[in-house]
């Protein structure tokens, strides 16, 4: 998963600021312990014993910023994965394959999200992760940000969560 992350965080360490066997099952308080580090690596374990999650660019406080409400932020860095049972990685749809750093017309940019509701990562035709308030129930399903498979193996994307990991990454 390492190899995943953009090159100048790969050289950074991970410091776990939320768990949920720890802290709870509370989308808020994972707000709070979360809310002055960027960028955030978090893990997802389900029910089903699968493990994926998303390696998030911004923090996430600034899902207060700009309109009221439910809305879009983050950058072209963030990306979702799977781990168990079979590890892949889903960039931006927006990168091209020329390794210039262009954009690709047409693409979404529905990073990160949140509210007092729900988080999601990727957007567009569904959500590639959605997470409850109570940080018990999921879905992933394929989006137009990242245009990844659903995460998980049920047929309609749907998950229960067993454990939810936050980790910080540090430059010292």
């Amino acid at each position: 998963m390492w190899q995943w992350l953009p090159a100048r965080y790969q050289i950074m360490r991970p410091r776990r600021v939320f768990c949920t066997e720890e802290d709870g099952y509370s989308l808020s308080t994972l707000y709070e312990r979360c809310a002055d580090e960027e960028p955030l690596l978090m893990l997802v374990r389900s029910t089903a014993k699968e493990v994926f999650g998303a390696f998030l660019s911004s923090s996430l406080k600034n899902r207060l910023h700009g309109t009221k409400g439910f809305s879009y932020f983050g950058s072209g860095e963030t990306f979702l994965f799977s781990l168990l049972p079979r590890a892949n990685c889903y960039q931006w749809s927006g990168l091209s394959g020329g390794g210039g750093g262009d954009v690709e017309k047409g693409s979404a940019d529905y990073f990160i999200a949140g509210d007092t509701k729900c988080i999601a990562i990727g957007g567009g035709d569904g959500y590639g992760l959605w997470l409850d308030a109570g940080l018990d129930n999921g879905t992933s399903t394929r989006n137009t940000t990242f245009t990844n498979p659903p995460l998980v193996s049920s047929d309609d994307g749907s998950f229960r969560v067993a454990a939810i990991e936050v980790f910080a990454l540090d430059g010292e």
